[in-house]
C-alpha cells in the first residue's frame, strides 16, 4: 500500500509541474504582446479582426471571392490592409478544406473547387514581408472555443462547425491536434448512412449531407408543403430563420430541428467513443436553435455512446459567434511564434 501511495504522489506532482509549465509557458506568450491579423476566409465571407492579449481591438469583413487564388489574395491584402493603424506583427488564417499547416498549403477547399495547391503563406509572405500562418477553418474555431469561449479550462475538446458545410477541431492541452498532415477533423465527412446520399467529396451518407445548411433547408421545405407553418411566409429560408422560428414554437420548425439534433447525435456518439472528450462544442446558425437542438443530440448521443454510460460528456453550443475564427486564428500565430522564439520545431500541430 506504501508504494502505490508513493506512486501516487509521484503522478500528481508530475501532473502539478506540467500544470505549471503550461500556464509559465501561457503567461509568456501573452507576454509577447504583438498586434495579430487572425482571419476566418468562409465561404460567403472573409472576416479579420486585430487581436491583442486575447481581444479583438477591431474587425472587418468582405465579400469572399469565387473566381480565382489571385482574387483571392487580394481580398487578403486588402482585409489587412484595413488594420494599416495597427503594427501588425503576423496573419493567422483559417481556410476551409484540406490545409497542410507545416508547408502552408492548401491542398483543396469545397468552398473554392477551383483551388489546387494554392501556397497560400508564400504568397502573402512576399506580398506583406510577415510571418504567416494557417490552418484549417474549423481546427481554428474550435481553438478560439477551448483557449476564450465555451471550451475554457478543459483539456480534450471536440468541436463542430455547422454552415455550408460540416467542420471539426480536435484540441488536446489546448492544442490543435493535426494527425500526420494536419487533416484531421473531418467530422463531417465521416459516414452516418452507408446507403445515404452521394456527397461532394466522393463518399455516401456522409453527416454533413444531413446537417449542413442546405439539408436542414430542404426538409424545412419539404415539411412546409405538407403542413402549416409561419416558415411559409418566408421567401429565403435559413438554418438561423428555421431557429428562431423553433424557439418561437412552430412546429414544423421544432421538428426539423429535433430532427437534425437527432442525426447529430448519431454522429457525435461514434465521436465520442473514438476520443472521449470532456466537452463537445457546437457552433454556426442552427446552433441558436437553443435546448430544442442540444437536448435532441444529447438525447441520441446518450443512447448510442458507450462512454457516456461512464463519463458525463458536456455538449454545449459556442460562445463566442464569428470571433472564435478571429481568436483560434491569433492562439495559433502565437503559439507558432512563441516556438520560433525558442527555437522549438515541432512537427505536431
Amino acid at each position: 500500500m506504501k508504494i502505490a501511495k508513493c506512486k501516487i504522489n509521484e503522478t500528481n506532482e508530475i501532473n502539478q509541474i506540467n500544470e505549471t509549465n503550461e500556464i509559465n509557458e501561457r503567461n509568456e506568450m501573452n507576454e509577447m504582446n504583438e498586434i495579430i491579423c487572425g482571419i476566418d476566409v468562409g465561404g460567403t465571407f472573409i472576416k479579420a479582426g486585430a487581436v491583442r492579449d486575447g481581444k479583438i481591438l477591431a474587425q472587418s469583413s468582405l465579400p469572399t471571392p469565387h473566381s480565382s487564388e489571385k482574387d483571392i489574395m487580394q481580398s487578403l491584402i486588402d482585409i489587412i490592409k484595413d488594420f494599416q493603424i495597427y503594427k501588425i506583427e503576423a496573419v493567422g488564417i483559417g481556410f476551409a478544406g484540406l490545409v497542410n499547416s507545416k508547408k502552408g498549403i492548401v491542398y483543396s477547399s469545397p468552398n473554392f473547387p477551383e483551388i489546387h495547391n494554392f501556397n497560400v503563406v508564400r504568397k502573402l509572405k512576399q506580398k506583406l514581408n510577415l510571418p504567416v500562418f494557417i490552418h484549417n477553418d474549423a481546427s481554428l474555431y474550435t481553438l478560439g472555443e477551448a483557449i476564450f469561449g465555451a471550451g475554457k479550462g478543459k483539456k480534450y475538446i471536440l468541436g463542430l462547425t455547422l454552415g455550408t458545410g460540416v467542420g471539426g477541431g480536435i484540441i488536446i492541452n489546448k492544442k490543435i491536434y493535426g494527425g500526420i498532415n494536419g487533416f484531421a477533423g473531418e467530422i463531417g465527412h465521416t459516414t452516418i448512412d452507408i446507403n445515404g446520399e452521394k456527397c461532394g467529396c466522393g463518399n455516401t451518407g456522409c453527416l454533413e449531407k444531413y446537417v449542413a445548411a442546405n439539408a436542414i433547408i430542404n426538409r424545412a421545405k419539404k415539411e412546409i408543403k405538407e403542413q402549416n407553418s409561419k416558415l411559409r411566409d418566408i421567401k429565403e429560408i435559413t438554418p438561423e430563420i428555421i431557429s428562431h422560428f423553433a424557439n418561437k414554437g412552430d412546429r414544423v420548425a421544432v421538428k426539423v430541428i429535433k430532427e437534425t439534433g437527432k442525426l447529430l447525435g448519431v454522429g457525435i456518439a461514434s465521436l465520442i467513443n473514438v476520443l472521449n472528450p470532456e466537452i463537445v462544442i457546437i457552433g454556426g446558425g442552427i446552433a441558436n436553435a437553443g435546448e430544442t437542438l442540444f437536448e435532441s443530440i444529447r438525447k441520441e448521443v446518450h443512447k448510442r455512446s458507450y462512454l457516456t454510460k461512464i463519463n458525463k460528456v458536456e455538449i454545449v453550443p459556442a460562445q463566442l459567434g464569428s470571433g472564435a475564427g478571429i481568436l483560434g486564428a491569433y492562439q495559433f500565430v502565437l503559439e507558432k511564434m512563441f516556438k520560433l522564439e525558442l527555437g522549438i520545431h515541432n512537427s505536431q500541430d
